[in-house]
């Protein structure tokens, strides 16, 4: 960071116009409900017309396991089974802070600093990673620049919660799981029904339904 800063004072930075964010209060890891500061460094070798700036947090899950999935061939006319991966993906928290919106603005060939603070919310999962899945952070920068290619800029950094699923390595709680339990009940004069309540669990996702 100090020597990008100093180029920038003795203008030798690169001539190609560029994006690039900074945090300038991260150690190696972030704690939930703590405050992100940094800065987004623009550098324009010409001239340029810009349509907003902005900066983003984005918290991303990511799941994958191989499994039997059950089909019809129908070229063979019969029912079989084949391995399939099932994978999903999901961003669970997404934040933005807007350093400058519309209208376009035009601005000289120079360099120039645009400080950030977003506060993360207090309640978040840490970063995680397994053979299964997987939970990640990162932070976006993006200079919107009509009839032209944004730029953009990213750094991914480390979350870490009280509860570490990172320690849940154990081959044994990562496996999917699941539970049933039938049980009769009886409310006053209502003849016997059966619940059947269905508990499960998959790559650390928890599901409770009745049917």
């Amino acid at each position: 960071m100090a020597s990008y800063l100093s180029n920038l004072e003795t203008g030798s930075l690169s001539k190609m116009s560029q994006c690039k964010v900074w945090l300038d209060n991260y150690n190696g890891q972030y704690y939930p409900g703590a405050q992100v500061q940094g800065r987004v460094i623009l550098n324009f070798d010409s001239e340029t017309k810009l349509r907003g700036v902005k900066v983003s947090i984005v918290c991303h899950e990511h799941t994958e396991w191989m499994d039997t999935e059950n089909y019809y061939d129908t070229e063979q006319h019969e029912h079989r089974s084949r391995n399939t991966l099932f994978k999903g993906d999901n961003d669970a928290f997404i934040t933005e802070f807007i350093l400058y919106g519309n209208p376009p603005r035009r601005y000289p060939r120079a360099s120039i600093f645009t400080l950030f603070s977003i506060n993360l919310p207090n309640i978040l999962p840490g970063t995680f990673n397994c053979e299964h899945g997987s939970i990640s952070y990162k932070l976006i920068a993006c200079v919107d620049r009509p009839m032209a290619f944004d730029y953009q800029d990213e750094i991914i950094f480390v979350v870490v919660a009280p509860i570490d699923l990172n320690l849940l390595q154990n081959p044994r709680l990562l496996e999917p799981t699941s539970y049933s339990e039938e049980k009769p009940s009886v409310v006053g004069v209502v003849p016997e029904d059966l619940y059947l309540w269905t508990f499960s669990c998959l790559r650390e996702l928890w599901f409770l339904e009745r049917q």
